[in-house]
């Protein structure tokens, strides 16, 4: 044991080179950076030189060799078209280093600059080596369609590792392929649209995909020597683009001894401060940031910048042998490795608490981490540390399930760029990445990750890895009253469901996805029938999306078996822990039908604008300028003459999408971008972009953000009768666009056309709402027989709440009352 060790740290001394670094954690042993002994030339940049898909929120980082004395002026940081970008500026590690932190967000798919210039140390001029740090931001998230393309075509834009630079294939490699679109994840199938093979032959492998990431992990080692073909054809595109066929041969090269071995190095991934929370004053801080070490904040409109994440745990790296890569050397950390963080304190916009915390914050690799130590590519110095490149695909689970709601996912592709170094027998590495976790499905938020991690001393009597026999379970929540409440979807509010929305079961950790076998071991049965469905992973969420819209008054049944694990092996326990089977039921309301009750389908929610088909003629100088597009269609022309119901023209901010929400299952194929769904520039034509329909919503994407100022209208087409040129149900019926003119159930409207003006970007949260839960499940305006009448005691109105009684009953009734609703109340006291 105590030679294994001093083999793996002499090979660690190898790798990493002997230099100088944090002397300030250990005061007896010299700076080898200062300048008398060693070079203050640049010894680290973040990002990389030219790099790409890097975050528009992430800082440009640089560190020398001894401390320097610089001001904002020695740094030239520039755009594409060479104008300047504003930064803040902070001296970082005793001087040693500097961050540039943009003060307002960069471009998407944006080239950009920095030159070091007039900075000199003993006579030597400091610089980049090829005179300016080059890098490319990655493609916009969301917004328009254009801004989530880092290209025209749609392929594979990068793979690594890419066998064309330093960064070669390994026995031991995944590889991580990025898209130039976003990929729709439901043509991403192994063995289908993805595949390794190996003579022919499918090689066992996990696949991940998420946004424009995949990631094809070989479940066990591949054969050095060996050709290997990954191939991705049939892929579309979140745009409907078929991904150009792409093809990689590659020949694994073997990372093991001469006897097969490999050397594992235990690391260990400190916190801030053991006591107190990263927000706290004198924590540990990075040289590389002076940002607390290895606490991600999670920094957006919703949280702010008060909610951060501490991660601690051990790391076990398996480095390549070293004789064999002496300059650069591949290493891998095993997949289902975790770190585990503190509770989450989470604070609307950083101030209102929402009444509980996160609990533990597990993050777990769900495919292995993979990367290289490679030259400093700054400078030749022996004092400089070897640079780390290292990929992860992260898991995000919290101890509480009501938090899960909103932080539980996958991260693919998180790049750490650091350095590494030994010093006194002990490996450090400092890396950096920006995290973009996506909060309450409705934001993108991102936080700077300054990672540490540091060897043990003796490896001898370092940790082992953690043996985890814990079995995955379903999450579950203790109520007041001490009941519990599994944490699923629809769950107890079966009522709440809208068809379309798929089954969300939300688990204790990550599951190994090749453990779920569709039909095997996770079955969805309709009235006792198999209902086929797909299913996808995101953080320790089982996603189900029936095939056919989940349906009404019919029970479905999601069934498993123990064949489905956690990334250890361990089998789920009993699906539903409160009866003990593998069993969950739900079941929608009923949905009365028939002829003389149905009624077609109306827009529930329209953005921007009104749901109203309008009479009146533009008025641009109505409002106070802002405008008029006239009032809604009335069978009371009194109603008409009104000037406060004329519906002014509202502003759109340039990277919003159109959204349409209906009341019924809408027939997708009479929804058709340019002939009943048509969007346009006032008086110019057309505007191009993708158009996507759900079961009761559609959703349109500009290719290009809406100008500022230009006047915009997009129309839902209608007809009174049939479906020759209008949007229709699945029941074949119209779009009703006028319901104050009281049409017929079956009759439709005019066209409604919605007029509205671009406006600048902004940075606020887009919250759609739905209407629901709601007595009226067939959306007719009428309680039918079937549906749950509506009584004083039935339906409970909590304060600060608005009861609104529909029609109830037939011609005749007394609750008629000849309109659509009978009675309405504000406020309490019902």
């Amino acid at each position: 044991m105590r030679y294994k060790a001093l083999i793996t740290l002499t090979a660690a001394a190898t790798l990493f080179g002997c230099g100088g670094d944090d002397s300030g954690d250990n005061p007896n042993v010299p700076d080898l950076r200062a300048p008398e002994s060693g070079s203050a030339a640049l010894f680290f940049t973040y990002p990389l030189d030219d790099q790409q898909d890097v975050a528009p929120n992430a800082p440009v980082v640089f560190n020398f060799g001894a401390a320097l004395n610089v001001a904002p002026s020695n740094f030239q940081f520039t755009d594409a078209d060479g104008d300047p970008v504003a930064f803040e500026f902070s001296v970082v590690d005793d001087g040693r280093g500097v961050v540039l932190r943009p003060q307002d967000e960069l471009d998407p798919i944006a080239d950009y600059q920095v030159v070091l210039q007039g900075i000199d140390a003993n006579g030597e001029e400091v610089r980049v080596p090829d005179g300016a740090l080059n890098f490319t931001t990655r493609a916009a998230l969301e917004g328009p369609a254009d801004l989530q393309k880092e290209s025209p075509d749609f392929e594979v834009a990068s793979i690594f590792p890419d066998d064309e630079t330093q960064f070669k294939t390994m026995d031991f490699s995944a590889f991580r392929l990025r898209t130039s679109h976003p990929v729709d994840e439901e043509t991403v199938v192994y063995g289908d649209t993805v595949s390794l093979t190996r003579d022919g032959q499918l090689v066992p492998a996990v696949l991940l995909s998420k946004g424009n990431a995949l990631t094809v992990d070989p479940v066990d080692d591949m054969t050095p020597g060996v050709e290997y073909v990954l191939s991705v054809d049939g892929v579309v595109s979140r745009f409907g683009d078929p991904i150009a066929s792409f093809e990689r041969t590659v020949t694994p090269i073997k990372t093991s001894s001469p006897t097969g071995q490999r050397e594992t190095l235990v690391t260990e991934v400190p916190a801030a401060d053991p006591n107190l929370g990263c927000l706290a004053d004198n924590v540990r801080v990075s040289p590389l940031t002076g940002e607390p070490i290895n606490c991600v904040p999670v920094i957006g409109t919703l949280l702010e910048d008060q909610t951060v994440s501490k991660q601690t745990g051990n790391v076990f790296g398996e480095l390549a042998f070293p004789p064999a890569f002496p300059d650069v050397t591949p290493l891998r950390v095993a997949r289902g490795s975790r770190l585990v963080g503190d509770a989450l304190e989470v604070l609307v916009g950083g101030q209102v608490p929402v009444g509980f915390n996160s609990g533990d914050v597990t993050v777990e690799m769900v495919a292995d981490a993979t990367g290289y130590l490679f030259p400093n590519p700054t400078s030749a110095s022996p004092n400089a540390a070897k640079n780390l490149r290292l990929f992860l695909d992260l898991s995000t689970t919290t101890d509480d399930a009501r938090a899960n709601g909103a932080f539980t996912q996958n991260l693919l592709h998180v790049e750490l760029v650091g350095r590494a170094i030994v010093r006194d027998g002990v490996l450090r590495a400092d890396a950096i990445s920006v995290v973009e976790p996506r909060v309450l499905g409705v934001e993108d938020n991102y936080g700077l990750l300054s990672f540490r991690m540091e060897s043990y001393r003796d490896q001898t009597t370092a940790p082992d890895p953690l043996n985890d026999q814990t079995r995955p379970m379903l999450q579950a929540l203790t109520q007041d009253d001490g009941s519990r409440q599994l944490s699923w979807q629809p769950g107890e509010f079966a009522d709440r469901m809208v068809p379309g929305e798929p089954i969300v079961l939300l688990f204790t950790e990550a599951l190994d996805p090749n453990s779920i076998v569709e039909g095997v071991s996770l079955r969805l049965t309709k009235g006792g029938m198999d209902e086929p469905f797909s299913w996808k992973l995101d953080g320790n969420a089982l996603v189900i999306t029936p095939d056919n819209p989940v349906d009404y008054g019919v029970e479905y049944v999601v069934e498993t078996t123990p064949d489905i694990t956690d990334l250890s092996g361990n089998s789920l326990m009993n699906l539903n822990p409160l009866d003990g089977t593998n069993q969950l039921t739900f079941t929608l309301p009923t949905y009365v039908e028939g002829e003389d009750v149905q009624r077609g389908p109306f827009a529930t929610t329209v953005y921007p604008g009104f749901p109203c088909a309008t009479s009146d003629e533009l008025d641009l100088n109505a409002f106070g300028g802002m405008g008029s597009q006239g009032v809604c269609v009335s069978s009371s022309p009194e109603s008409e003459q009104v000037e406060v119901d004329r519906m002014p023209i509202t502003d759109m901010p340039a990277n919003r999408a159109i959204r349409v929400r209906f009341s019924q299952n809408m027939d997708p194929a009479s929804i058709e971008l340019g002939r009943t769904f048509i969007v346009e520039e006032v008086d110019a034509g057309a505007v191009e972009g993708n158009l996507d329909v759900g079961v009761r919503h559609l959703t349109f994407t500009p290719d290009q953000p809406w100008e500022a100022g230009t006047l915009y209208r997009y129309t839902l087409a209608s007809e009174t009768s049939g479906c020759a040129s209008a949007i229709c149900s699945e029941d074949q019926l119209p779009l009703q666009t006028a319901l104050l003119l009281g049409n017929e159930r079956d009759q439709g409207g005019p066209n409604m056309d919605i007029v509205f003006r671009g406006a600048a970007a902004t940075d606020s949260v887009f919250q759609e709402l739905n209407n629901l839960p709601s007595v009226d499940v067939n959306y007719n305006f009428a309680i039918d027989d079937g549906e749950s009448p509506v009584t004083d005691d039935s339906l409970p109105v909590p304060p600060n709440a608005t009861r609104i009684l529909p029609n109830q009953g037939g011609a005749g009734d007394e609750n008629t009352g000849g309109g659509l609703v009978t009675a309405a109340n504000t406020g309490c006291g019902f």
